[in-house]
Protein backbone atom coordinates (compact mmCIF):
# COMPACT_ATOMS: atom_id res chain seq x y z
CA UNK A 1 0.00 0.00 0.00
CA UNK A 2 1.57 3.34 -1.10
CA UNK A 3 1.88 5.84 2.05
CA UNK A 4 2.25 9.19 -0.30
CA UNK A 5 -0.20 11.43 0.31
CA UNK A 6 0.75 13.37 -3.10
CA UNK A 7 -2.09 13.64 -5.65
CA UNK A 8 -1.05 14.43 -9.66
CA UNK A 9 -3.85 14.91 -12.07
CA UNK A 10 -3.30 14.78 -15.44
CA UNK A 11 -5.48 16.53 -18.29
CA UNK A 12 -5.05 15.72 -21.86
CA UNK A 13 -6.85 18.43 -24.83
CA UNK A 14 -7.07 18.28 -28.36
CA UNK A 15 -6.82 22.45 -29.45
CA UNK A 16 -9.53 23.70 -31.91
CA UNK A 17 -7.98 24.32 -35.39
CA UNK A 18 -6.39 27.12 -35.26
CA UNK A 19 -6.07 28.49 -32.05
CA UNK A 20 -2.88 27.01 -31.05
CA UNK A 21 -1.15 30.51 -30.20
CA UNK A 22 -4.32 31.42 -28.03
CA UNK A 23 -4.15 28.52 -25.99
CA UNK A 24 -0.17 29.35 -25.58
CA UNK A 25 -1.51 32.39 -24.15
CA UNK A 26 -3.93 30.38 -21.79
CA UNK A 27 -1.02 28.62 -20.74
CA UNK A 28 0.81 31.32 -19.46
CA UNK A 29 -2.63 32.90 -17.32
CA UNK A 30 -2.42 29.24 -15.85
CA UNK A 31 0.96 29.12 -14.81
CA UNK A 32 1.07 32.47 -13.29
CA UNK A 33 -2.30 31.29 -11.22
CA UNK A 34 0.04 28.44 -10.27
CA UNK A 35 3.47 29.64 -9.94
CA UNK A 36 2.88 30.75 -5.84
CA UNK A 37 0.59 27.67 -4.60
CA UNK A 38 2.53 26.30 -1.56
CA UNK A 39 1.22 22.49 -2.26
CA UNK A 40 2.22 22.57 -6.05
CA UNK A 41 5.19 19.78 -6.92
CA UNK A 42 5.02 20.70 -10.77
CA UNK A 43 2.96 21.44 -13.13
CA UNK A 44 4.44 21.20 -16.99
CA UNK A 45 2.72 21.29 -20.20
CA UNK A 46 3.91 18.78 -23.04
CA UNK A 47 2.87 18.89 -26.86
CA UNK A 48 2.36 16.34 -29.41
CA UNK A 49 1.09 18.47 -32.42
CA UNK A 50 -2.91 19.60 -31.66
CA UNK A 51 -2.90 17.13 -28.50
CA UNK A 52 -1.99 18.95 -24.96
CA UNK A 53 -1.02 16.28 -21.64
CA UNK A 54 -0.44 18.57 -18.76
CA UNK A 55 1.51 16.92 -15.78
CA UNK A 56 0.73 18.16 -12.44
CA UNK A 57 1.58 17.27 -8.86
CA UNK A 58 0.30 18.29 -5.25
CA UNK A 59 1.21 17.46 -1.71
CA UNK A 60 -1.83 16.33 -1.23
CA UNK A 61 -5.54 16.32 -2.14
CA UNK A 62 -6.33 20.03 -0.35
CA UNK A 63 -3.49 21.59 -2.56
CA UNK A 64 -4.64 20.18 -5.59
CA UNK A 65 -8.23 21.47 -4.45
CA UNK A 66 -6.32 24.90 -4.08
CA UNK A 67 -5.27 24.74 -7.77
CA UNK A 68 -8.58 23.85 -8.72
CA UNK A 69 -9.75 27.24 -7.23
CA UNK A 70 -7.14 29.25 -8.55
CA UNK A 71 -7.34 28.36 -12.59
CA UNK A 72 -11.42 27.91 -12.41
CA UNK A 73 -12.18 30.35 -14.32
CA UNK A 74 -8.91 29.30 -16.79
CA UNK A 75 -10.22 25.59 -17.44
CA UNK A 76 -13.97 27.58 -18.69
CA UNK A 77 -11.98 30.15 -20.73
CA UNK A 78 -9.31 26.83 -22.02
CA UNK A 79 -13.01 25.28 -22.42
CA UNK A 80 -13.84 27.38 -25.19
CA UNK A 81 -10.94 26.40 -27.47
CA UNK A 82 -9.85 23.22 -26.57
CA UNK A 83 -11.42 19.48 -26.45
CA UNK A 84 -10.81 17.90 -22.75
CA UNK A 85 -10.60 14.61 -23.95
CA UNK A 86 -8.75 12.79 -20.71
CA UNK A 87 -8.45 13.42 -17.35
CA UNK A 88 -6.75 11.07 -15.13
CA UNK A 89 -6.25 11.28 -11.12
CA UNK A 90 -3.49 9.26 -9.44
CA UNK A 91 -3.20 9.36 -5.43
CA UNK A 92 -4.49 7.28 -1.95
CA UNK A 93 -7.95 6.90 -1.90
CA UNK A 94 -8.11 8.96 1.18
CA UNK A 95 -6.43 12.46 -1.23
CA UNK A 96 -8.27 11.09 -4.42
CA UNK A 97 -11.71 11.24 -2.25
CA UNK A 98 -11.04 14.73 -1.88
CA UNK A 99 -11.57 15.55 -5.54
CA UNK A 100 -13.82 13.34 -6.74
CA UNK A 101 -16.75 15.34 -6.45
CA UNK A 102 -14.66 18.80 -8.01
CA UNK A 103 -13.83 16.68 -11.00
CA UNK A 104 -17.06 14.81 -11.76
CA UNK A 105 -18.00 17.18 -14.53
CA UNK A 106 -14.42 16.65 -16.52
CA UNK A 107 -15.32 12.19 -15.99
CA UNK A 108 -11.89 11.97 -14.23
CA UNK A 109 -10.50 8.54 -14.19
CA UNK A 110 -8.94 7.93 -10.26
CA UNK A 111 -6.51 5.39 -9.90
CA UNK A 112 -5.75 4.81 -6.67
CA UNK A 113 -1.85 4.07 -5.56
CA UNK A 114 -1.04 1.01 -4.02
CA UNK A 115 2.60 0.30 -4.87
CA UNK A 116 5.94 1.93 -6.10
CA UNK A 117 8.74 3.87 -5.18
CA UNK A 118 9.30 7.48 -4.42
CA UNK A 119 12.33 9.31 -4.20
Amino acid sequence: MSTTTAVSIHPYMKIHDGKMEEFHVIVQKFIDATRGEDGCMYYEFGYDGDEVHVRECYDNGDAALVHLGNVGALLQECATIADFTRLEVFGSEAEIAKLREPLAEFGAKFYTLESGIRR
